[in-house]
């Protein structure tokens, strides 16, 4: 029961990270693309539709980011104590890494190449 309890406690745990670090990060990033591009970015998404594949893109990114901070450091502070508890290895932290950067900033240096371009 005991076993159960710290494994449904640190699932809503996870969770609640989950949901904090993504709102935050969405909410800074939209603020800095509409900061220093004046486009609205819902309107940016809603008008291009190849653009909302790309959101999904850095929304995978973002989890990306998150997955790598939980698997580093908050798995190690929570409720669950597991006998298979470890951290990523460097160069799998470094790939998830690399490619989280990559995906969550595939939108931008598009909306920025069509900007200069003057195709919006």
């Amino acid at each position: 029961m005991k076993v159960m309890l710290s494994a449904i406690l640190e699932t809503v745990r996870v969770l609640v990270i989950t949901v904090f670090f993504f709102v935050l990060a969405s909410l800074v990033v939209t603020a800095f693309f509409e900061d220093k591009t004046n486009i609205n970015y819902q309107a940016l998404i809603e008008n291009n539709s190849y653009l909302f594949f790309l959101r999904c893109l850095q929304a995978l990114g973002i989890l990306g980011f998150i997955y790598i901070l939980y698997r580093n450091k908050y798995q190690f502070s929570g409720w669950y104590k597991g006998k298979r508890m470890q951290r990523l290895s460097k160069r799998t932290t470094r790939v998830l890494f690399s490619i989280s950067l990559v995906y969550t900033l595939a939108l931008y240096l598009v909306v920025w190449f069509m900007v200069s371009v003057n195709q919006l």
